[in-house]
């Protein structure tokens, strides 16, 4: 069961990528020209930044588990610091 909780979670993170690989292309062959000179760099870091964001979440559920089972029982502010480990490796991995 565990592995097909796995399994699922990374069919659903590969759909996320694709759809956003795609809406990105897609928009970048309708609108070639849509900042002048620049409009090639700005997609690229939009692209880079998708991948990012994408591999972020996935890397801060997996930190998000492995600190609620390292985290003591008893510390007074223990699901706020879960949360905090999430965002933290969030923004980390941006």
């Amino acid at each position: 069961m565990k592995w097909l909780y796995f399994i699922s979670g990374l069919l659903g993170t590969a759909m996320i990528a694709i759809g956003t690989l795609l809406f990105s292309l897609k928009r970048r062959k309708r609108s070639e020209h849509e900042f002048g000179a620049a409009t090639a760099g700005i997609y690229r870091c939009v692209e880079a930044f998708n991948v990012a964001s994408l591999a972020g979440v996935a890397l801060a559920s997996i930190v998000y588990l492995h600190g609620n089972r390292l985290l003591p029982l008893e510390m007074s502010d223990r699901s706020a610091w879960e949360i905090r480990i999430f965002l933290l490796t969030c923004a980390a991995s941006v």
